[in-house]
């Protein structure tokens, strides 16, 4: 009778052992559902290398450094030569500059069509400094100022001004722009040279020593240029064209 007690009182010690272990399983197995594998997904924000405060920038993805030799896709230089300003934008931001002639250089490029050189400048908060633009606008006569009837034959600044935006360069550090275009340029005391003959563009800075764009010139031209000898004096002037 005792053997008996004692086996039934065993059977049911395991049969409780068995429902606890059972039970302890599912929660285990249910806390697992509960938590699903969640992998963090990371967001990629390209990074240019030229930026300043106002958040305007020269795509500079395809730029490499090594060992303080810059190398650059050679398309980069060439795509900002050709366009450094959306002019009909630029104008309807700005809203209204002083315009007038302007005496023809021989060594600037002129389109082949019907037109004349125009000079925009004073535009607001600059006065007398701030962007100057020298366009070729198509046609006889001057119209209205927003019409798109203009070619940018010199866009120059001595003023930061982010209405620029991709030419938004004064006070960049040379070494910015080295990252960006490279350091195949020509030299000249305070001056540095960006050219790209297969446009026959110029890209103008003058330092005067200090490592930072005082103010710049982009020039189209009607020839290339090989050598400091074949740059046009007057670009060195920042008051003439």
């Amino acid at each position: 009778m005792i053997y008996k007690h004692f086996c039934f009182i065993l059977t049911t010690i395991l049969f409780l052992s068995c429902i606890q272990a059972s039970t302890t399983e599912k929660e285990t197995n249910n806390s697992a559902k509960s938590e699903p594998n969640i992998k963090k997904i990371e967001t990629y924000k390209p990074k240019n290398i030229l930026e300043d405060s106002t958040n305007n920038s020269i795509d500079a993805k395809n730029s490499t450094e090594n060992n303080n030799h810059y190398e650059v896709n050679e398309d980069t230089l060439e795509k900002f030569l050709t366009n450094p300003l959306d002019f009909q934008e630029f104008k309807k931001i700005k809203g209204q500059s002083n315009s007038g002639g302007f005496d023809y250089q021989e060594y600037l490029f002129k389109p082949d069509y019907q037109g004349f050189y125009l000079r925009f400048f004073i535009f607001p908060k600059f006065g007398e400094h701030g962007p100057r633009i020298v366009s070729y606008r198509k046609g006889k006569n001057f119209g209205d100022f927003f019409e798109d009837r203009d070619t940018i034959i010199q866009l120059f600044s001595d003023r930061p001004d982010k209405d620029l935006k991709n030419a938004n360069l004064v006070h960049k550090h040379i070494d910015e722009l080295k990252r960006v275009f490279g350091d195949d340029f020509l030299t000249d005391e305070d001056f540095i040279y960006y050219r790209c003959n297969k446009i026959k563009t110029l890209l103008t800075i003058y330092t005067r020593s200090s490592q930072r764009v005082l103010w710049f010139k982009v020039t189209r031209l009607n020839k290339s240029i090989n050598s400091i000898d074949d740059i046009p004096q007057n670009i060195k002037n920042v008051n003439a064209s």
